[in-house]
């Protein structure tokens, strides 16, 4: 379906499925359907595709002014049951509860759909067509309606001018406070705008990004440095020099060559070890006695401890120097932001300062003794200051962010009513203007579209529709339509055919679907044409194609009249044909004028000749074409007879009576217009297009676009 107004003819023989389309869509938005409400379980069972190998389905496509696509979704489970339904709605793309998009009020009061068997009970049951009227109207509202309305505006407004009186004090206090976050919250309460209640909360609980909650989140960094440990600090640099001292102490010749003698005297050791006897020195031919090898371990004794107090040292020296520096880290994360009040660079300046430490462990140590009492007391006093800024900034902002706190609570709560309030002025001042004639104000365009709707459908009725009345009360509420027949009075009920009664409910029914208050611009009716002789099938679709320049009216039928006169009319409507294959497969394509089908198969035929051979494509071209050709002249001689005012009767009679092709195109033809005079189309073709097409000569050459083509002429 295209969204906007328009007509649409779904149309298809009984059984095609027509109706299940109507009815899913009817199911989908009320929840209900109304033809099996009061039928039996027995009725009822059948409602299950019988060939589907999936779990029943229902999806309907909504478009919403200004909103978009909305999509319901009714599922079922293999086996459940018919009330077992389950009911979805997409909203751009989302899951939406139904009940939030606010439609069943409307569903009921302006029900879009009306089938066939609500036609003529629309007349039959008075009461009820008085109910749906009445809901149309709100006419059981009109004796309370002030009341409600002056009371619940009254509580509204109250809360909401509560509500914004606080939100001014607040402004005032706001104004006062030197903490950021004041003005911050300050620029979101003034204005006439509603505040960002939101951006209020992050403010409140920190999340914020604002200046406000980074400057409440830099004083508490501040309080939370961690100064330097000046004793800590004094101890290690104690041990680095100590570690230096002893360094520079075990640091002689001797040590540094105790490592190459233990190597040397290690190897002669091993030499005469091996041996296993004296031996001599393999570099000065020297005897090696045992007296030699007693002084040589002794000597790499004494070289052994040498080279290993001078490791030790090396090594305390190192672990002095990695501890002093484990407590000299860089710049805090907390000193990067300036902070209004204090002197934040100055610290961080000293921070960077202690940070460059030197890496010669004597340096290092003078840099750390000279610099760590500097920074610790200004690391403190910063932090101190840091501290007392942020306890006077929330001492005063205590009561201020708490009563901040409460009043965005309320604002929730009371905000969704403003425009209710302003709705509900308008509403109440409107009530005191019309309340004194707002039955027959707002009854008079029903009334009045009634009986225009009913002059155009009621034809050659002799049935008059003199007045339609809203009458009685509780159990005697009734619609009165007071009708004469060449001119006495009657009752519509007792005078009215099956035909003119479904003609009235029409009446009564669209013009109820066109009034302002209804939030479907669509109507969906099955079966309307039922039991209409062809004066009010012309009718109907005079209402329908007026309807539908301001709505979307979708029409299911299996009776051709309606599309016929649709077309015969020259109204602007889309056809769709619905077709039931085997097995309960349902094809709905668009709709094409009887004359073009007819053609569109002729040239397919055309186009398989290959596969069907001359002689089958002789037999079929032919006659679809002439199938073509009579459809074609059976709607031009309706269009311009009917539409000149002929009478169907005299209309259908002359195409009865023209029971060939060349007679029904001497009834079609304009200089004709008769079908005695059979003999003279030919004649009249060759001189107005020129020589008739041999079909079946040439069929594989012939187009749509050849002159000679019959397509082309009808």
């Amino acid at each position: 379906m295209e969204p906007g107004p328009g007509l649409t003819l779904v149309i298809g023989r009984n059984g095609s499925g027509k109706s299940s389309f109507a009815e899913a869509a009817e199911l989908a938005l009320t929840g209900t359907c109304k033809r099996w409400e009061k039928k039996s379980v027995e009725w009822k069972a059948g409602w299950r595709n019988l060939h589907a190998k999936h779990a029943p389905l229902i999806r309907c496509g909504f478009s919403l002014e200004g909103v978009g696509e909305t999509k319901v979704t009714l599922r079922w489970k293999d086996g459940g049951e018919f009330e077992a339904m389950e009911r979805t709605v997409t909203l751009r793309g989302e899951a939406v509860d139904w009940a939030g998009l606010g439609w069943d009020a409307s569903v009921q009061t302006h029900r879009p759909f009306l089938s066939y068997a609500e036609l003529g009970a629309l007349v039959e049951k008075p009461s009820g067509l008085y109910d749906q009227l009445e809901g149309i109207l709100g006419l059981e509202a009109v004796a309370s309606a002030r009341t409600r309305l002056s009371a619940r505006k009254k509580t509204m407004s109250k809360a909401l001018k509560q509500c914004d009186e606080r939100r001014k004090e607040l402004v005032e206090q706001l104004s006062g406070l030197e903490d950021p976050r004041a003005a911050d919250c300050g620029a979101l309460l003034a204005g006439r705008k509603a505040p960002d209640l939101k951006a209020l909360s992050r403010i409140l609980t920190g999340s914020d990004e604002g200046a406000g909650a980074e400057t409440i989140a830099a004083l508490q960094g501040i309080t939370q440095l961690r100064a330097p440990d000046v004793d800590r600090v004094g101890a290690l640099v104690d041990a680095l020099r100590g570690a230096i001292e002893a360094h520079e102490s075990a640091t002689t010749a001797q040590a540094a060559q105790a490592s190459a003698l233990v190597r040397v005297l290690g190897q002669a050791l091993e030499l005469t070890q091996a041996a296993g006897h004296d031996e001599t020195c393999p570099v000065c031919s020297a005897p090696l006695s045992e007296r030699w090898r007693a002084e040589a371990e002794r000597r790499a004794a004494e070289a052994k401890a040498l080279a290993r107090g001078l490791a030790q040292s090396q090594l305390a020296l190192q672990q002095a120097v990695a501890d002093l520096r484990a407590q000299i880290r860089g710049v805090p994360p907390a000193l990067t932001r300036a902070v209004e009040g204090l002197d934040v660079e100055s610290l961080r300046t000293r921070w960077q300062a202690w940070a460059e430490a030197p890496t010669e462990p004597r340096a290092l140590a003078e840099h750390a003794e000279q610099r760590v009492l500097e920074l610790a007391d200004a690391t403190r006093t910063l932090q101190a200051e840091a501290k007392a800024l942020r306890d006077h900034l929330a001492d005063a902002w205590a009561p201020v962010g708490e009563a901040l706190g409460a009043w965005i609570g309320a604002a929730r709560a009371v905000e969704p009513a403003r425009p209710k309030v302003a709705a509900l002025k308008k509403a109440e001042a409107w009530m005191k203007t019309v309340e004194g004639t707002l039955r027959a104000q707002r009854f008079e365009p029903i009334r009045a579209r009634a009986m225009e709707v009913w002059g155009m459908l009621k034809q050659s009725s002799s049935v008059s529709l003199d007045s339609l009345e809203l009458a009685g009360t509780a159990t005697r509420r009734r619609v009165e339509l007071k009708v004469s027949v060449d001119d006495q009075d009657s009752v519509a009920l007792s005078v009215m055919s099956k035909g003119e009664l479904n003609a009235l409910g029409l009446s009564l029914f669209l013009p109820r679907m066109e009034q302002p208050g209804s939030p479907f611009r669509f109507v969906v009716v099955d079966d309307p044409v039922q039991a209409m002789d062809l004066d009010k099938v012309d009718g109907l679709a005079r209402v329908l194609a007026s309807v539908a320049k301001t709505r979307q009216v979708v029409v299911f039928t299996h009776d051709n009249r309606l599309p016929e006169a649709v077309e015969r009319l020259r109204s602007d409507a889309r056809v769709v044909e619905v077709h039931r294959r085997a097995q309960s497969e349902v094809e709905a394509r668009e709709g094409q004028q009887t004359s073009d089908r007819f053609f569109d198969d002729a040239f397919a035929v055309m186009n398989s000749e290959r596969e069907l051979g001359p002689a089958v494509v002789g037999d079929l071209v032919p006659a679809f074409c002439r199938d073509g050709i009579e459809a074609a002249c059976r709607r031009r001689v309706q269009r311009d007879r009917l539409g000149r005012g002929d009478p169907h009767e005299t209309v259908a009679r002359a195409l009865a009576e023209a029971s060939t092709t060349q007679q029904l195109m001497a009834l079609a033809l304009a200089l004709l217009s008769d079908g005695s005079k059979g003999s003279e189309v030919y004649a009249r073709l060759e001189n107005g297009v020129g020589r008739t097409c041999r079909i079946g000569s040439t069929p594989s050459t012939m187009t749509p676009g050849d002159l000679r083509c019959p397509r082309h002429v009808w």
